[in-house]
C-alpha cells in the first residue's frame, strides 16, 4: 500500500510543477495569436499591406466571400484595391471587425484551428451603409518561432445578403439611369430628325 501511495505521489511531484508551465506557454500562444486578429484587423481596414504581410505564413492563402481565392499578399492587395479605388468601383471602404467564438485548438505543438465572426460594415460610393456578418476559420502555424497566419476562409449568407441586395440595387439604379438616357437621346435624336423632315418637305 505505502509503495503504491509513494509511486503517486512521485508522479504528482513530477505532473503539478509541470502543468502552470504548459498553461503559461499556451497563454503567451494565445496572446501572439489575439495580436494577430487585431493587428490584421487593422492592417486590412487601413490598408497598411506591409505590416499585414508580416503576419503571412509563407504558405498563406485566402478565400473571399466573393469565392475568390488568393495565394500571394499582392494577389490580395490587387484585389483589395480593386474593389475600394477606381471610377467603376462601388465602394469607399470596408470596415472589418473579427472576433474568435472560442480560443485556438492546437492541432500540433505548432498548429492551431480557430474559427469566429467578423461583424463587417460596407460604405458604398453613393452613400449608402451597410453591415453584413461574416464567418471565419483560419489556420495558424509557428514559423521561426512566430504564430503567423496560413488559412483564412472567409463566407457569408448567400439568401440573406444586404451587401449584395445593395449592390443589385446599385446595378438597377444603374439600367434604369442608362434606360432614361436612351430614352431621352432617342427623343432628341427624334426631334431633329423630325425637324430636318418637315423642312424639306416645306
Amino acid at each position: 500500500m505505502w509503495r503504491i501511495l509513494r509511486a503517486i505521489c512521485c508522479v504528482l511531484a513530477v505532473w503539478l510543477p509541470a502543468s502552470p508551465v504548459v498553461a503559461a506557454d499556451r497563454d503567451a500562444d494565445h496572446e501572439a495569436l489575439r495580436a494577430i486578429l487585431r493587428v490584421g484587423a487593422e492592417a486590412l481596414n487601413t490598408g497598411e499591406f506591409e505590416k499585414l504581410s508580416r503576419l503571412l505564413h509563407q504558405d498563406f492563402a485566402v478565400v473571399t466571400v466573393d469565392h475568390r481565392k488568393f495565394t500571394t499578399i499582392e494577389e490580395f492587395r490587387a484585389y483589395w484595391r480593386g474593389l475600394l479605388k477606381g471610377d467603376r468601383r462601388s465602394l469607399d471602404r470596408i470596415v472589418a471587425r473579427p472576433v474568435a467564438d472560442e480560443l485556438t485548438h492546437f492541432l500540433r505543438d505548432d498548429v492551431g484551428l480557430v474559427q469566429g465572426v467578423s461583424n463587417d460594415t460596407y460604405h458604398f460610393r453613393d452613400g449608402d451603409v451597410r453591415e453584413m456578418t461574416t464567418l471565419w476559420t483560419a489556420v495558424v502555424a509557428r514559423e521561426d518561432g512566430i504564430w503567423k497566419l496560413v488559412r483564412l476562409h472567409l463566407s457569408a449568407n448567400v439568401l440573406d445578403n444586404p451587401v449584395i441586395e445593395a449592390l443589385k440595387t446599385g446595378l438597377l439604379r444603374a439600367l434604369v439611369g442608362a434606360s432614361i438616357g436612351c430614352l431621352l437621346l432617342g427623343l432628341v435624336i427624334g426631334f431633329f430628325v423630325g425637324r430636318r423632315r418637315r423642312r424639306g418637305i416645306g
